[in-house]
């Protein structure tokens, strides 16, 4: 908006020759704080601080060379009370709820100890250094690539504790307006956090635009894939090589190794710095002694237990403390307008327990049974499987629920996501990494692109894709191939379109039965003129909205997968009424497909292929 708002400025001079006035101070910081209270006096402070340092005729001038501002992470920019620090979730995640991965004794008790403890917070006092320990050995050997993967994957779960918000998006929406702002004003912005380095260079993208190379964090060390035991100063990288995690914690980037780190990595004092603990003291202290340049620190109070889950009671103690330190205080409950975003509801309840099972044993049985994974996005699509379901337990995991049971003799999970590409890939991730899934059939509706596709009809896709990836430019949009090394389309798995190819045929009859392309996008079309472009542009005989981040999940987890669509309309400009009138019954014409094919992967040596070909991607995944 800012680039937009600066390129029709520039337009104006151009046309009228003359230069808009330049607007006040106070009301450029009005419009970078939306979410604040314009009272707040941290963030007058701030204003005022800026303001001065920033004007060339004031004796506190600082050039933008050292215009350098230092932040935390957890608690600073992010929320840390879903219930514990962000970096806790995936490690735990990784311990007691990957069946990609078997921890040891040691790394299980760790577990097993972190799980009981966060949701009252009474760690021990050695769990900073042994939580960092026990990351560097559950991630070592993986590449930096696949770090980030399963760190993504897991960022799209919903909060535990609130609704409508996901790991992902957990950030403080008044501190990222902080950053804007700073950097508006020539401040260079650093993350210097506790938490490891590459699980922030992760995180922060789409939160702020702080590059990677400004992220300071606690590390473990890496080597090259081929390296072996090996040196490095003896061992020479090669095209075949890549970086790998290794066992081995480097540096705990807190307290006091916050400033050393900064001297070696930044090489310049900050002149601001914000924490919100005891932990960034030491941080806050460098940038206000000795320093050169005149230089401001904040902390910030988690006071709020309405909009979040912070401590009131302790507002004032910790007020007077910070402030007896020199630090400008921020809080959270007074200071700000919102949180997290007005869509942002705590809910009070924690699934924290429920999520990491009380008995690892459980946990080791789930593992070990292959179950075939069932997903939709909305309810009416598996109302009917869940009828027919010998449910056993639900599992609440990201805001979703996952049915555990039997149908027609063979082990099933079924969930139902959500609605859109986000809340699909999220749950499909979801179960993935909970449960071994053997295969993956993602069911329901769809709109009708293909001439020949009639009102309940059914389409087995045999290939999936996005429709609305791409880029906008000044012709319109553009499509462009997804940035995931592949072409742009995910091929379903041929058994499994074979086998529902056939159970559809038998449901509904063969002149009802059609094998293409499927495209997904995150609108629901009623628009005949684009349903001519989705024919021509990707071949397609029907659109929907969630298929292709489904597959694409199911791909990167080398899992394979078949969606089976009953068409509820025509995408066309009646599409909304058709589907009123027809969604529930093209509903439960999907779900009836699906309970003939698990008859049939039951009853016959069919499933024995097609078990063959999923357990040799399962070891190869793991």
């Amino acid at each position: 908006m800012r680039k937009l708002i600066s390129m029709l400025l520039c337009v104006c001079m151009m046309i009228t020759g003359f230069a808009p006035a330049e607007a006040a101070p106070m009301e450029k910081a009005e419009e970078a704080f939306t979410q604040w209270n314009p009272d707040a006096p941290a963030l007058n402070a701030l204003i005022e601080y800026v303001e001065d340092v920033t004007d060339p005729n004031s004796e506190n001038f600082i050039p933008e060379e050292g215009r350098i501002a230092t932040f935390d992470m957890d608690g600073t920019l992010m929320g840390e009370l879903f219930p514990t620090y962000l970096e806790v979730c995936p490690l735990t995640h990784r311990i007691l709820a990957d069946p990609s991965w078997e921890p040891d004794e040691e790394m299980l008790e760790f577990g097993l100890m972190t799980r009981d403890h966060a949701l009252d917070k009474s760690f021990p006092s050695d769990y900073d250094y042994e939580f960092s320990y026990h990351q560097a050995k559950a991630f070592a050997g993986m590449t930096l690539q696949e770090y980030s993967d399963f760190i993504a994957r897991f960022l799209v779960h919903e909060v535990d504790g609130f609704e409508g918000m996901t790991y992902g998006e957990a950030y403080y929406l008044p501190m990222v307006e902080v950053v804007e702002y700073l950097q508006d004003n020539g401040f260079k912005c650093y993350i210097v956090s506790d938490s490891d380095r590459f699980i922030i260079r992760t995180y922060i993208d789409g939160m702020v635009d702080i590059p990677y190379e400004n992220i300071i964090g606690s590390d473990t060390a890496l080597s090259a894939q081929e390296q072996g035991e090996t040196d490095g100063i003896e061992y020479v990288f090669t095209e075949d090589d890549t970086l790998v995690r290794k066992d081995e914690l480097l540096v705990k980037d807190l307290k006091t190794n916050k400033v050393l780190q900064i001297a070696q990595e930044i090489g310049r004092q900050p002149v601001l710095s914000f924490g919100n603990s005891s932990g960034d003291a030491s941080m806050n202290n460098y940038a206000l002694y000795n320093n050169p340049y005149r230089s401001m620190a904040f902390m910030l109070v988690a006071d709020d237990d309405v909009r979040d889950y912070g401590d009131p009671t302790k507002h004032d103690e910790l007020t007077e403390k910070w402030q007896s330190m020199g630090y400008h205080v921020i809080s959270m409950r007074d200071d700000w307008k919102t949180i997290y975003g007005e869509d942002v509801v705590k809910t009070g309840e924690f699934h924290w327990m429920e999520d990491y099972t009380d008995d690892w044993g459980l946990a080791e049985d789930t593992a070990s049974t292959q179950y075939i994974g069932i997903i939709s996005a909305m309810s009416n699509e598996v109302d009917l499987l869940l009828h027919e379901t010998d449910i056993e337990h639900v599992d609440h995991v990201g805001g979703v629920d996952f049915n555990v049971g039997t149908l027609r003799g063979m082990p099933v999970v079924i969930a139902q996501a959500g609605v859109g590409k986000v809340s699909a890939a999220a749950g499909m991730a979801s179960m993935l990494n909970r449960y071994d899934i053997s295969m993956v059939v993602f069911t329901g509706i769809a709109g009708g692109v293909g001439d020949e596709t009639r009102v309940l009809d059914v389409v087995i896709a045999t290939t999936l894709v996005q429709h609305d990836y791409g880029q906008i430019t000044n012709e319109g949009f553009e499509w462009t191939v997804p940035l995931d090394g592949g072409n742009g389309y995910y091929p379903c798995d041929e058994q499994l379109v074979a086998l529902a190819a056939g159970s559809a045929k038998e449901v509904v009859g063969s002149e009802h039965v059609f094998l293409g392309v499927v495209a997904s996008g995150d609108q629901f079309v009623a628009s005949a003129p684009y349903v001519e472009t989705l024919r021509e542009k990707f071949s397609a005989i029907a659109c929907e909205m969630e298929g292709a981040s489904i597959a694409s999940v199911c791909t990167k987890f080398d899992t394979p997968f078949v969606v089976i669509r009953t068409m509820s309309d025509k995408a066309d400009g009646q599409a909304y009424e058709t589907y009123e009138n027809m969604g529930d019954i093209a509903a439960d014409n999907s779900s009836r497909i699906i309970i003939q094919m698990l008859e049939t992967l039951h009853s016959s040596s069919q499933s024995d292929g097609i078990y063959a070909v999923a357990n040799e991607k399962r070891l190869n995944r793991r």
